[in-house]
Parts: C-alpha cells; sequence; structure tokens
C-alpha cells in the first residue's frame, strides 16, 4: 500500500510536478525529510530548501509524492531514533522516480 500526498513547492517559472516513489526499510516508522534544494545546499531544512515533505513514514506503506524536478535533499532518522532530525542528508542531482531509504540502526 502506498499513502497518497501532493505536495508542490512553490512553482518557479519552468517547474515541473513529477512523481516520487519512497520507501523504508525499517522496523517502524521513521522521520523523513524531502526537500527541494537548487542550490545543493545541506542539510535538508537549510533555508535555501524548501522542504516539500516533513513528516513519518511507515515501513511497507511507503510515500508517493508529486513534486517539482530538480535536485532533491533527503535525510532519514534510523530505528533507535524514529524521529530525529540528526541523520546524514544526502544530496540527488538526478532525481530518481524511486528513492529506498534503508534506516536500521548501525
Amino acid at each position: 500500500m502506498i499513502a497518497l500526498a501532493t505536495l508542490l513547492a512553490i512553482p518557479s517559472a519552468n517547474a515541473r510536478p513529477a512523481p516520487l516513489f519512497v520507501t523504508v526499510d525499517a522496523r517502524v516508522p521513521v522521520r523523513v525529510q524531502i526537500a527541494l534544494a537548487p542550490s545543493h545546499a545541506l542539510p535538508c531544512d537549510s533555508s535555501d530548501n524548501t522542504m516539500v515533505f516533513d513528516g513519518m513514514v511507515t515501513p511497507g506503506v511507503g510515500l508517493a509524492l508529486n513534486v517539482e524536478e530538480g535536485p532533491l535533499c533527503v535525510r532519514h532518522a534510523n530505528d533507535d531514533f524514529p524521529e530525529s532530525t540528526a541523520g546524514e542528508s544526502q544530496l540527488w542531482i538526478r532525481r530518481p522516480a524511486r528513492i529506498a531509504l534503508h534506516a536500521h540502526a548501525p
């Protein structure tokens, strides 16, 4: 099952929404942050980015978003600290249509 959400950031002149599917491999729901990162800024909650999702994602359910194309910043928590924002931010320059996150604690 995939939870559906339509989250559009403030559109730019050439903005084109595109589907993005996110799944999480974890034992419990974990916090996921996804931001548009046109200037490649890290971390995801940088003031240079536009947050398009900041919430809990349940393993086995996933998340379907419709977001503007372009670089994305993705950060997620892990099993031991499921609501944390201390995880490492990852920059996706060539955004895939699917992102699989592995959130098991080390």
